[in-house]
């Protein structure tokens, strides 16, 4: 490993602590606090062992029964998310392992302290647009905050709903069968669809990054030479039939472009459709290849397969 990286992430823990000791001199309020970062052992000179203790050892100086430290709570907040950073670079396994301790140690401590880490987290691992979405890693998490009695009762419903969710079409389960109709009238099911691949996509004529997305994939050299085995449905699960029919004309005619004409994804909670686009890959058997992934990973995944 070079030197250079490791000096990098001593560099940005550094950076991050200047960044809250300064934010705590500013803050008359003698109440407030902020994490002290964890010191890498000198021992530590390999980059992948020092981003390995950091997940392991991130928050050893924290008090998560003092609520101290909410009166700086962009400064928490900072800090959570560069937690989230350190987690990026290590494998699924490191980060499911670090979250359950994070987890854990947390739901011992104070509630409003809870609650504000709970909003952190769930920005990361949930919400459409975080660089950090991660619902494999959202499902345990969620489940110790149902299962624990410091969670206001109405939020463990609201997250119930998310583990829900979450549960549905998960990557290596077979995804939720539903019919659709085209513009001519005509009509079919996803499982009726007869390919190697499925590319199914959550798509709508009022989404400025559908359009985006439509002409990337127009342009995609690694979707045109997949034609023979992959197929692609684009739906529309919205209430405007009439406005998609007419804007249906945009889409290519190789691929398979239908509605939700009855409803059914929508009234029936079928599916995830916060984001638009959303892109499921399914194998023959309709079982989720990758779930509500960004268009670059479904077409590096196929170019593996080439």
């Amino acid at each position: 490993m070079h030197k250079s990286n490791l000096f990098y992430i001593f560099l940005m823990f550094f950076s991050l602590s200047f960044v809250g000791c300064k934010s705590k001199q500013s803050n008359n309020d003698i109440n407030s606090k902020t994490l002290k970062m964890v010191e890498i052992p000198a021992i530590i000179t390999d980059q992948y062992e020092a981003l390995q203790y950091l997940s392991e050892h991130y928050w050893d100086n924290m008090d998560f029964g003092d609520t101290a430290y909410l009166n700086e709570k962009q400064v928490l907040a900072e800090q959570f998310f560069q937690y989230m950073n350190v987690l990026q670079t290590l494998p699924e396994n490191t980060k499911v392992s670090s979250l359950n301790q994070l987890t854990g140690e947390l739901l011992e401590g104070d509630s409003l302290v809870i609650d504000r880490f709970r909003q952190l987290i769930e920005k990361a691992l949930y919400e459409p647009n975080s660089p950090y979405r991660n619902e494999e890693l959202y499902i345990p998490v969620l489940k110790e905050f149902i299962q624990s009695p410091k969670i206001d009762t109405t939020i463990r419903e609201r997250l119930a709903y998310q583990l829900s969710m979450t549960m549905k079409n998960r990557r290596g389960t077979p995804a939720i069968d539903f019919s659709y109709e085209k513009a001519d009238r005509s009509g079919g099911t996803l499982y009726g669809i007869n390919s190697e691949f499925v590319l199914l996509v959550f798509i709508d004529p009022d989404c400025p990054s559908c359009e985006v997305a439509i002409s990337d994939m127009k342009a995609s050299a690694v979707l045109k030479e997949f034609s023979k085995r992959l197929k692609i449905l684009t739906l529309y699960a919205g209430v405007d039939h009439q406005r998609w029919i007419g804007w249906s004309k945009t889409l290519s005619p190789q691929w398979i472009n239908g509605y939700d004409k009855k409803m059914m994804i929508q009234e029936g909670s079928l599916y995830d459709l916060r984001p638009t686009p959303s892109f499921y890959l399914l194998d023959r058997e309709k079982v989720v290849i990758l779930k509500d992934a960004p268009l670059e990973r479904v077409v590096g995944f196929l170019r593996e397969q080439k």
